[in-house]
């Protein structure tokens, strides 16, 4: 989305999957039907390359201790700048995070993304947003939260990343 790639553009981390830029006038090709009919556009987006994802890794016995404790370490630095900019990922799992050519770990999709400014003052955050296996207990009951739901979320890739499994949750 639009809002996706403006908040990529402006959160510049070495942890955080770098947005170079994007085009809304692509065109999208017609057929002879659609010759009289208004010219059909799409939004393209340009990210930096990163080709491997951190499942495909796991898949293929790449991941060793060293490699999780990596990841571990710039998934945590780069959540820490999106918070300190005041913002809430709300989506962090093991399919949101990549690795470039030489295995430095990415965080990826900010499209549930919450910027406060965006939202304006005193707004109520939308509720039961991500993916369920990570959401925190909060989002999940629905109730008020606040930037310790990524936290939770973090808990809970940490914990798939060094076992290979998902936690068993009772709610």
């Amino acid at each position: 989305s639009i809002k996706e790639i403006e908040i990529l553009l402006e959160v510049k981390h070495p942890c955080i999957c770098a947005a170079i830029g994007y085009n809304m006038q692509e065109e999208l090709p017609r057929n002879e039907e659609e010759e009289q009919e208004e010219v059909k556009t799409t939004v393209a987006l340009f990210f930096e390359l990163l080709p491997y994802s951190i499942k495909s890794i796991i898949d293929k016995g790449m991941m060793n201790s060293t490699l999780k404790v990596r990841v571990a370490i710039e998934v945590a630095f780069g959540m820490s700048h999106i918070h300190s900019l005041g913002m809430m990922h709300r989506d962090l799992k093991l399919e949101n995070i990549m690795m470039n050519n030489v295995f430095e770990s990415k965080i990826i999709d900010f499209g549930l993304v919450h910027v406060p400014e965006l939202s304006g003052t005193g707004c109520s955050l939308t509720k039961g947003v991500g993916t369920l296996a990570f959401m925190s207990p909060e989002m999940t009951n629905e109730e008020e939260y606040d930037n310790k739901t990524d936290v939770y979320s973090y808990g809970i890739v940490l914990f798939a990343l060094f076992t290979g499994k998902l936690p068993a949750q009772t709610m």
